[in-house]
């Protein structure tokens, strides 16, 4: 079967996964039901939900949004240096 778009967009150079991070507000009603949706399908999402926040999260909530995006490129970093 042909790849999907997400599958597609979450493949480097060697054909392998890429993690894809999610990060969404628990008050995002109109994505974050589809976002749960892709997660629950795609073995390389993760999905990281900010409570009290809607869809701008990294306006709402810079700090957390930050932290969360920087956890997770620096285990992506580690994972990519250790192979």
């Amino acid at each position: 079967a042909p790849a999907t778009f997400c599958q597609r967009q979450t493949q480097g150079l060697t054909g392998r996964a890429r993690t894809t991070l999610y990060i969404m507000g628990s008050e995002d009603h109109m994505f974050l039901p589809s976002i749960r949706k892709i997660v629950s399908t795609h073995q390389s999402a993760l999905l990281h939900v900010i409570e009290n926040c809607g869809h701008v999260v990294n306006v709402e909530q810079p700090e957390i949004f930050n932290n969360e995006a920087l956890k997770f490129l620096n285990k992506v970093d580690k994972q990519s240096t250790d192979e």
